[in-house]
């Protein structure tokens, strides 16, 4: 899969395609991302989207960039939107990080021996990491009864 590529159900999602989709979200549903993150929950079929908002921009409804992100990466990877319309896939769910949350990550990251010169964000990522687990402010998830909608 790559450094650059996610891949639950064969939909082969590449960094790209997150960025682009990330992009079109923030501006449909007019919030400002300061940090991403995606990661694939296999159990559950869907990706968890991590985000930490621009500085100043912590919305009151954050649930508006789920479905826009949803359609966005349909839109760039037909794979992605084929499993999304069979079901095979379900609707990311969307993780809220408290201010901060990417440069813990970094200072972690750094501690754990990666070179900080040479340091770069990946917001792709197999599986979550200890800091993002306790770095979670709140959780949008509209699969689930009496989810937070945002």
């Amino acid at each position: 899969k790559g450094r650059d590529m996610l891949n639950i159900t064969g939909e082969k999602l590449h960094l790209n395609h997150v960025l682009h989709a990330v992009r079109v979200a923030e501006k449909v549903a007019g919030l400002g991302v300061w940090q991403l993150r995606l990661i694939p929950d296999v159990g559950a079929a869907r990706y968890d989207l991590l985000v930490e908002w621009s500085p100043g921009h912590a919305p009151a409804a954050p649930g508006a960039l789920v479905p826009a992100f949803d359609r966005a990466l349909a839109d760039v990877n037909i794979e992605y939107a084929s499993r999304r319309a069979s079901g095979r896939l379900a609707l990311p769910r969307l993780f809220v990080m408290r201010p901060g949350w990417s440069e813990r990550v970094c200072r972690q990251e750094i501690a754990q021996g990666r070179r900080e010169s040479q340091h770069k964000w990946s917001a792709l990522r197999p599986e979550w990491d200890e800091v993002s687990r306790l770095d979670v402010a709140q959780v949008v998830d509209r699969c689930r009864p009496g989810a937070t909608g945002g």
